[in-house]
């Protein structure tokens, strides 16, 4: 019963409603949305992304892999090494312009060193506000070497999947590029260089794909709960206040059955006019 009459207060209310459904649905727009108005126009914030995962083998040229007899540690350390340079600026020029973003726009963090102690893997206070700078980036790149293999996986993410695969790409082959520049700047003889190879091409996923959609329907009910639930207080309020003022005129223009002005006498209660008659007739005359 009380639920029907909420429903019939905000049904005599329909076009404050209205207006509440308006509001709401900006709400889940700005949310959702970034709005431009010069020019007009509409773009996506949501919160979803893509991830992307690829590997490369530091190798020799005549693939030392397939012979039993050669020693893969040189390798492994410099796929360490490798791992850690193509974080440098020069490194993610490099990157940037295989995958064609701006090198600006992407963070990159190397592997951690895993034979060190856990107080010196955490983070330090100016490293850790350089993290949480790059967690806003859209563009961001991690890279793990292999402590038993000179692999060096890439994880990489960015808006879209097509992004995530690029960027993936062009940081594999934005590091045999990098080698590729520093051997020939130091001549080093063909037989002695180090073959970057990736192994296959990433295949990209989305990550919390609709959750901008659903926080936006959030956004709407909500809203639009709490218009409602003011309209009915405010309309309680504005009621109480009217009813109010109506008693306060009553009480200065006189209640029903007082004097309606001043001096008056208030009318005889029941049956007092009738007794006051028969002491006037019992009086003597004089």
């Amino acid at each position: 019963m009380e639920f029907a009459l909420l429903l019939r207060a905000l049904w005599s209310r329909k076009w404050l409603v209205t207006l509440g459904v308006l509001v709401a649905l900006a709400a889940a727009i700005l949310r959702v949305d970034h709005v431009s108005f010069a020019p007009p126009a509409l773009k996506s914030r949501s919160l979803s992304y893509a991830t992307a995962r690829t590997q490369v083998i530091v190798d020799a040229p005549d693939s030392s892999l397939a012979d039993l007899g050669t020693d893969l540690n040189p390798l492994i350390v410099r796929a360490g090494v490798y791992s850690r340079l193509l974080t440098s600026p020069d490194a993610l020029r490099v990157i940037g312009r295989e995958a064609g973003v701006n090198p600006g726009l992407i963070f990159a963090q190397g592997p951690f060193e895993t034979n060190q102690p856990r107080a010196e893997q955490e983070p330090t206070a100016e490293q850790r506000s350089s993290q949480i700078v790059g967690e806003t980036n859209s563009y961001r790149l991690q890279f793990e070497s292999s402590p038993e293999l000179p692999i060096i996986t890439i994880f990489a993410q960015a808006p879209t999947t097509d992004e995530a695969n690029r960027l993936a790409t062009g940081a594999a082959q934005g590091l045999s590029a990098y080698v590729r520049q520093l051997q020939l700047a130091r001549l080093v003889p063909a037989a002695q260089r180090v073959e970057i190879r990736q192994l296959g091409q990433p295949a990209a996923r989305t990550v919390n794909s609709g959750v901008g959609m659903r926080m936006g329907v959030l956004i709407f009910f909500l809203v639009f709960v709490v218009w409602c639930a003011a309209l009915l207080v405010i309309s309680r309020l504005v009621s109480n206040w009217r009813a109010a003022g109506r008693i306060v005129e009553q009480g200065e223009g006189g209640w029903p059955g007082s004097p309606s002005g001043p001096g008056e006498r208030p009318p005889a209660a029941d049956g007092e006019e009738d007794r006051a008659g028969e002491r006037r007739e019992a009086e003597p005359v004089r």
